[in-house]
């Protein structure tokens, strides 16, 4: 047996992608499912799609091959432009990509043309939101090039914000990525179909607060359908979401007293962000992490937690990835 497992509740997961998809509705915004944070698990991108969302969006072409190989129906989007060594895989497992380097395009074009397929791209602009991007002033020529390609289409723009982003900041920009997006499709002749706003950050300072991000009609979330929150900090819950999606339990390998009742737990950073877990049981605190032990504080606990009694606790976002990525945790699945 392993001591450290996750349970996911594959009916919630879908219930939160289909209360995300309606809540977007609403301001006439599409969503995308991504599953970067659970390693592509097939019936976890299945339940996404089963709620509804549009199309399944991955970080590494690994996992969206592991999609494919499962038959889990796409579309697919690389969520990220591709590294140049990747350009073949990017265009024979996936329908679209999110481009921020120019001579992507041109490689993406040699490709799909030597292979007779189409590719969607989706430029993504950089307006000091401190990732990904091209400058305002290089998004008309960077668009033009995409349409200039036989094999290429150009499917819109996209933007990145960082998770705590600042929500008037977050407002202001949109409003320039709108304009952008209307001055462009003045200019090119055709409005651009897709502008993509971000992730769960825009349902925590948008959406939730009844407002409509300005222009966007695409989403990309993750941990809004995943774990039913708009932040890893407190954590924020969504109301109507399900927060139970995925439940940690770790075996106590040791319980000890120094001045205090304190508990080992077999995991530390390697499985799972020690800040990103919350104690489901009373009294529990998490104290700090090793590379493989937990410290946990019972103190305040029931005294009958003792060595190989079992801990619970719900998920932020960084400690969902790590477990979700390590081959030392055991997931169970409800169905």
């Amino acid at each position: 047996m392993i001591p450290v497992s996750v349970r996911i509740n594959l009916p919630h997961i879908t219930e939160n992608a289909a209360a995300a998809c309606a809540l977007c509705d609403r301001f006439g915004i599409d969503v995308w499912g991504v599953t970067k944070a659970v390693a592509a698990q097939p019936g976890i991108a299945r339940a996404m799609l089963e709620g509804g969302v549009k199309a399944l969006a991955e970080t590494r072409l690994t996992a969206v091959n592991r999609l494919c190989e499962s038959g889990v129906p796409g579309p697919y989007w690389l969520l990220r432009s591709p590294a140049y060594c990747e350009i073949a895989e990017c265009i024979a497992m996936t329908d679209g990509s999110l481009v921020s380097d120019r001579d992507v395009l041109d490689l993406l074009q040699a490709e799909a043309r030597r292979t007779g397929r189409r590719h969607r791209v989706l430029v993504m602009v950089d307006l000091e939101t401190g990732r990904e991007g091209f400058l305002p002033d290089e998004v008309a020529d960077v668009c033009r090039a995409a349409m200039a390609h036989s094999n290429l289409d150009l499917s819109g723009l996209g933007i990145y914000f960082e998770f705590h982003g600042d929500g008037d900041f977050q407002a202001e920009t949109l409003v320039r990525l709108r304009d952008l997006a209307d001055r462009l499709g003045q200019e090119l002749g055709a409005p651009l179909p897709v502008i993509s706003g971000g992730s769960t950050s825009i349902i925590r300072t948008q959406l939730l607060d009844g407002r409509k991000p300005a222009g966007v009609n695409n989403v990309r979330l993750g941990t809004a359908i995943l774990l039913g929150i708009a932040s890893s900090v407190g954590p924020q819950t969504i109301p109507g979401f399900h927060q139970d999606t995925f439940e940690l339990s770790v075996e106590l390998n040791e319980v000890k007293v120094r001045g205090r009742r304190i508990g080992l737990l077999a995991m530390g950073h390697t499985d799972a962000d020690p800040d990103y877990l919350y104690p489901l049981d009373p009294g529990v605190k998490v104290l700090k992490a090793f590379s493989d032990h937990t410290l946990v504080d019972l103190e305040e606990a029931d005294p009958s937690v003792k060595a190989g009694s079992t801990l619970r606790f719900q998920l932020g976002y960084f400690a969902l990835t790590k477990l979700m990525h390590s081959p030392w945790v055991r997931h169970e699945y409800i169905r």
